[in-house]
């Protein structure tokens, strides 16, 4: 078999439309199973997608992703079909995980609260330049939900 090429991931966050410039891991296992075949980390590129890079060799098949970024809960797309030249849909991360233990709880509350009426750039989630509770309902929207 030939190794896939040319392989994109589009990343979304919650609360969030720019993400050019933004690192994110993404995790590639056999589907259905634990067994890593690939990670690797980007940077949101210009187009608004991650290049898998060229130096991971795997074939084509169906894979299961697992995107994060930090601040963000951890998600997975399942049973995924990667063929050369395609570019794949990552699920939207929700947003609230501010101490980047892939949870949402009282935790990263105390940290938001330190930031409260800042401009703080983790803790605005919306990027409106005020950490308020417009950042705090998307942490409580998802409270006590953990990643994938």
């Amino acid at each position: 078999p030939t190794p896939i090429t040319n392989i994109y991931f589009t990343p979304y966050l919650e609360g969030r439309n720019y993400l050019v410039g933004l690192n994110f891991s993404v995790t590639i296992f056999n589907s259905g199973t634990t067994i890593q075949v690939a990670q690797f980390t980007a940077t949101v590129d210009s187009s608004g997608k991650l290049l898998m890079p060229s130096t991971i060799s795997i074939n084509s098949g169906t894979y299961d992703a697992l995107v994060s970024t930090s601040y963000y809960l951890d998600r997975k797309v399942v049973s995924v079909s990667l063929v050369s030249n395609t570019t794949i849909p990552l699920p939207i991360l929700k947003a609230g995980d501010l101490n980047d233990d892939n949870s949402i709880n009282s935790l990263d509350w105390s940290l938001m609260t330190t930031k409260w009426f800042t401009n703080d750039p983790v803790s605005d989630f919306n990027r409106d330049g005020i950490v308020n509770s417009i950042d705090f309902s998307f942490m409580n929207s998802h409270w006590a939900e953990a990643g994938d």
